[in-house]
Formats: C-alpha cells, sequence, structure tokens
C-alpha cells in the first residue's frame, strides 16, 4: 500500500498494491478510481516498479521531481513515510 498524494496540501490517496500485482494494471485501477487522467499512467506505473524493486534491496529514501506542464503533483510514499513526488 502507497500513500498518494495528489495535489499538495491535500490528503494522501491509498494506492493499493501487493507483490505478484501488474504495476500497470494497479495504476491504472488507481487513476480511474480517483479520476485522475490517464497520462499519468506511466509515471504511476514506474513508480510502483521502482519502489517495489527498491523494497526488495533496502528502505526507499525520499527523492523529488516535478511533473511536467502540470499544477499537479504526485507524492507517492512507499510505507517507510518517505515522500516521493513525480
Amino acid at each position: 500500500m502507497f500513500d498518494v498524494e495528489l495535489y499538495k496540501g491535500r490528503p494522501a490517496l491509498k494506492l493499493p498494491y501487493n507483490a505478484g500485482d501488474d504495476p500497470r494494471s494497479a495504476a491504472r485501477s488507481f487513476l480511474r478510481l480517483n479520476d485522475v487522467d490517464e497520462r499519468y499512467l506511466d509515471t504511476v506505473s514506474n513508480y510502483i516498479r521502482s519502489q517495489t524493486a527498491r523494497c526488495s534491496q533496502q528502505p526507499a529514501s525520499p527523492a523529488a521531481a516535478a511533473v511536467p506542464g502540470s499544477d499537479m503533483v504526485t507524492g507517492l510514499s512507499p510505507p517507510s513515510s518517505h515522500t516521493q513526488y513525480l
């Protein structure tokens, strides 16, 4: 389960994910459930892949990146409570 902050200052949403799930399907379901444009599909699915790979190797560390051309900030937090903005 990842905490996802779609907009700064708003409550985080939950992105359910279990080991073995398809990252792209999980991202698509999350985007649809929360009425987020599908253009963020690659961003969210790549984040899931990177975090699940990182979790199997070591604890995640915080990082930041802007979403190009948008005022939307997608902060995705692995269970370790660090926030990563995409």
